[in-house]
């Protein structure tokens, strides 16, 4: 469009050059207020062309303009799709990565717990109370800060740590003693239910319930539960 209006500006000018020269005497007696109007009217079309070359020359840079912000628009799009999709697949590594440290922490947790096994079980009088002694082994992890108490019995008794203390690494065996009042109260328990809490391997506090049951005759059936709180 330039490139026309530039050759007919030429072409126009050529025209009114040529209209000069071939009336070169007439046009040297033309006075000034002539001029101008020759003038004017030489250039008034070329204006209006120009004008016209501009209008067309604006819509086309228009045109251009909504292509190139509607070729934005749907890289803005594609862009936001895929920081969608980024997002999604980093939502899903956070996943994965959140489930992989959970089966971890499981793992380590399970490793890191005792394991209490019977090992022998006796009674007999002592210090004017009737005694029986549970001894246990632990075939799991050594475990920290232990305490234990009696949580439930059908009588009253006491229990005594015997040699049982604070820590109990692996494949040691310590012993609970149950203090009874006489040899009849202590043949009517045929379960005793001792809390434990203690430190794991990991460092984390577990309580845990031990459902000892006995038949007084060194019959021992021990097994492990969730020690909710003390119980009466």
């Amino acid at each position: 469009m330039l490139v026309l209006g530039c050759a007919v500006t030429v072409l126009w000018l050529l025209g009114l050059g040529f209209v000069v020269f071939v009336n070169f005497d007439k046009a040297i007696a033309l006075e000034l207020n002539a001029w101008g109007d020759f003038l004017a009217g030489g250039f008034a079309p070329l204006a209006f062309f120009w004008l016209v070359i501009g209008y067309f020359q604006q819509g086309k840079e228009l045109a251009l303009n909504r292509k190139t912000l509607s070729l934005q628009v749907e890289e803005l799009k594609n862009s936001v799709e895929q920081q969608r999709e980024l997002a999604l697949v980093a939502k899903e590594e956070v996943k994965i990565l959140i489930s992989e440290q959970e089966r971890k922490y499981r793992y380590d947790k399970l490793r890191a717990q005792p394991d209490f096994r019977f090992s022998r079980f006796s009674d007999g009088w002592g210090d004017n109370n009737y005694m029986a002694y549970f001894t246990f082994s632990n075939v799991g992890a050594n475990i920290q800060h232990l305490y234990a108490t009696l949580i439930r019995c059908k009588v009253r008794c006491v229990i005594s740590y015997g040699e049982f203390n604070s820590a109990w690494d692996s494949g040691e065996e310590h012993t609970f003693i149950m203090l009874f009042s006489d040899y009849e109260q202590y043949r009517s328990v045929e379960e005793i239910v001792v809390g434990v809490c203690f430190v794991d391997n990991i460092g984390e506090k577990v309580r845990q319930a031990l459902y000892i049951s006995f038949d007084h005759n060194g019959g021992v059936v021990l097994s492990k539960g969730e020690w909710q709180g003390q119980d009466s």
